[in-house]
Formats: C-alpha cells, structure tokens, sequence
C-alpha cells in the first residue's frame, strides 16, 4: 500500500518494507510479539522466547539460538529463573503497548462458547 502511495490501514501494526525493498537500512523491531485468541501470547527478543498459557497460568522459555526446534522448555529451571523473570517483562510490556484484553482481564475465556 505504501509503494501505491496508500495510507495503511490503523488496526495493522507494522513496520514498513519499503525502506529494505529501496536498498535502505530498517529499523526493524527489538520485540517479536504473537497472539493466539485468548490462548496463548509470547515474545521473543534476544534469541529467547517466552510463551504464556493464561487459562492454565503457565509459562514456557526457550533459548532459540541453542535450541530452534523448541524441545528444551527452560521455565522451571531454576538456572534460568532471572531470564523468565525479564522475558515475561518484556511480554508484558508488549501486551500493554497493543493494550492486549488479556493483560487487564477483559479477555473472555476461550473455553466460553456463545449463547
């Protein structure tokens, strides 16, 4: 949209390819954040990633650049206890800059189904 000259819409929140399409050096993003309904969120920032699980209140950390694949879940360990504790920082931090429903409770359970 940008390259026609188009305004992009305000709900995507991107950061634009032109600047890398023309040769030119992109910012880029610090964060990698997701979001899966009301089911999981997570970040990943460093070469690590933190996955939160709401409905069971669970969290999962993974060292990307030692693991890729995912296999080796660091949360409960307690040698990496201070890099949880800073991930879920950062998701938070995520969650509250896209004011996340999740964050301040506002999220239904996706466990509910409609009436």
């Amino acid at each position: 949209l940008e390259l026609a000259g188009a305004e992009p819409a305000q709900q995507i929140d991107f950061e634009s390819l032109l600047p890398a399409a023309k040769g030119e050096a992109a910012a880029g993003r610090d964060v990698i954040y997701g979001a899966y309904v009301n089911r999981q969120r997570c970040a990943i920032h460093g070469g690590w990633k933190v996955i939160y699980y709401p409905e069971a209140d669970a969290y999962r950390l993974y060292n990307l650049d030692k693991d890729p694949r995912e296999m080796t879940d660091l949360a409960n360990n307690p040698e990496f206890a201070a890099k949880l504790a800073s991930m879920k920082k950062i998701l938070t931090k995520e969650m509250s800059r896209l004011d996340d429903p999740l964050l301040a409770g506002r999220a239904k359970s996706s466990t509910n189904k409609a009436r």
